[in-house]
């Protein structure tokens, strides 16, 4: 799925143009384009973007809907954006020890 385009096929950046200019480089990019290559949908119809987030994300198993302004450039190590998520996630490392030891990991080294 592609979103955006930083650079047109000569190599020319386009970060400084606005993202309506850098989307319309894209889709011209992709007029031949194999069919696995599709662009995201994208809408200022806030009855659409409801619809997404309540129907459309979940049933293709999409996490969120992402929204920018029209008239943004593209600022490199910055977010200028803001995500919807359809649903909470809690990232999280469990630990757990199978055996009671001094030092939890230094223990003696076994062969596999």
């Amino acid at each position: 799925m592609l979103f955006d385009l930083l650079a047109d096929v000569g190599g020319e950046v386009v970060l400084n143009l606005p993202l309506p200019e850098r989307r319309a480089r894209l889709e011209h990019l992709l007029v031949d384009a194999p069919h696995q290559l599709t662009m995201t949908p994208q809408t200022t119809d806030m009855q659409q973007v409801a619809d997404w987030l309540l129907n459309w994300t979940v049933a293709a198993g999409i996490e969120a809907v992402v929204s920018k302004r029209a008239g943004s450039r593209y600022g490199p190590g910055r977010r200028g954006w803001w995500k919807f998520r359809t649903r909470l996630a809690t990232e999280a490392i469990v630990g757990g020890v199978t055996r009671q030891s001094p030092q939890p990991g230094y223990g003696p080294a076994r062969k596999v």
